[in-house]
């Protein structure tokens, strides 16, 4: 089975968890593969495990300089299609369904037989409602169901978006959730761990939360947590501290440690090298993939309700669900005073990651459905 997998934003290395999720799917499903991405430089190389990486640089000087490196890429693309004839085009989808939309009906016009596979990381019409104005939101609705209705098969990350998509739609889609490569948190040691330490100075009661500070969604999350909860901690102890990787914020505290975007390797140890990691989101779609890598680095988590949305996790088992300031504090000041309970819960996170959600599981089955597919289709 040969995939082309196409991703409209940089992929390898990965530099927000969008990415994370395509290289994974990419990394775990077997086939020969080739991928494509708008990166910093135009490149074509082969990776470790095989894949032929294509690069088309992405020029930074404006939005519509990116729309437009966007558009002239599609031709480029429709080249690459017709040359390496794959049997799945797989569509990596957050918030690009205008121009996937694009690409794929200039396919239909080219006479393109490969099957498309349109793997949606969100419904972008609810993050588009939640955060734009109504007209980007509208213009979203209108090419996300053009875009659904176009391609032969839809994924969702949880049962509720895939809910959404048929009441939105009238368009079935297969669940493919996020994942987590359970196995590189697990190879982390107590020396990687004072290793990473080290590095980032990271010292005292360490709070940790994960994610691009300029994704809505987190932005509103890190307000959240620097304008409440952190200042309420503080009255209690002084030795708490916030670590916020992913990017860099404009707050400059004392207590804040934010070493910005970090190598992806070095992901998992901070992760390890925390104390109770942190999920207060209260607007987006999909799911997050940070209570995943949370719970495979076998941490205690605090979230909100819908931080915790679409995944298959129960509050005081594997999560601690609080939605307002003051349970949000309270939750994390019993995490570090019962020790007991936040290492059951860590536990608890750790096995259900390995046993549902461990990205060798998912892209397994996903791989299966795909051949199945394929062979319906030859017969």
């Amino acid at each position: 089975m040969k995939i082309l997998f196409v991703s409209f934003y940089m992929t390898f290395p990965p530099v927000c968890g969008a990415a994370v999720v395509s290289m994974n799917t990419a990394r775990f499903i077997n086939g020969r593969k080739i991928f494509f991405q708008l990166g910093e430089k135009t490149e074509k190389r082969k990776l470790k495990d095989g894949t032929i990486l294509i690069s088309q640089r992405l020029h930074s000087a404006g939005y519509l300089v990116k729309i437009m490196t966007i558009i002239k890429c599609i031709p480029k693309i429709i080249f690459i299609i017709k040359k390496q004839k794959p049997d799945y085009i797989i569509l990596e989808g957050a918030a690009w369904t205008f121009y996937y939309y694009c690409l794929v009906r200039m396919m239909k016009l080219m006479g393109i037989k490969s099957h498309v596979v349109y793997h949606s990381h969100n419904v972008d019409y609810v993050l588009r409602y939640q955060k734009d104005a109504k007209v980007v939101a509208i213009l979203t609705k209108w090419a996300e169901f053009r875009l659904l209705r176009s391609v032969e098969i839809v994924t969702a990350v949880s049962e509720r978006d895939a809910k959404q998509f048929k009441e939105l739609y009238q368009v079935d889609s297969l669940v493919f959730p996020n994942g987590v490569d359970v196995q590189a948190f697990k190879a982390i040691s107590n020396e990687d761990i004072s290793q990473i330490k080290k590095k980032y100075g990271l010292t005292g009661n360490l709070i940790l939360f994960m994610g691009l500070p300029d994704y809505p969604p987190n932005r509103e999350g890190l307000r959240f947590l620097i304008d409440k909860v952190m200042p309420a901690l503080l009255m209690k102890k002084k030795d708490f501290k916030l670590v916020v990787i992913g990017g860099e914020l404009k707050e400059k505290k004392s207590w804040i440690n934010n070493p910005g975007s970090v190598p992806y390797e070095d992901v998992p140890k901070i992760v390890k090298a925390c104390d109770i990691c942190v999920a207060p989101i209260f607007s987006g779609s999909g799911t997050r993939l940070k209570i995943l890598e949370y719970m495979a680095a076998e941490k205690p988590v605090v979230s909100t309700k819908k931080g915790a949305e679409g995944l298959d996790i129960i509050n005081g088992k594997e999560i601690y669900i609080a939605d307002t300031e003051n349970s949000f504090v309270q939750m994390i000041l019993h995490l570090f005073s019962h020790p007991e309970a936040a290492l059951s819960a860590a536990i608890n996170g750790r096995k259900m990651a390995e046993s549902k959600y461990d990205w060798r599981i998912i892209t397994k089955h996903f791989e299966n459905l795909l051949c199945k597919n394929l062979d319906r289709s030859i017969n």
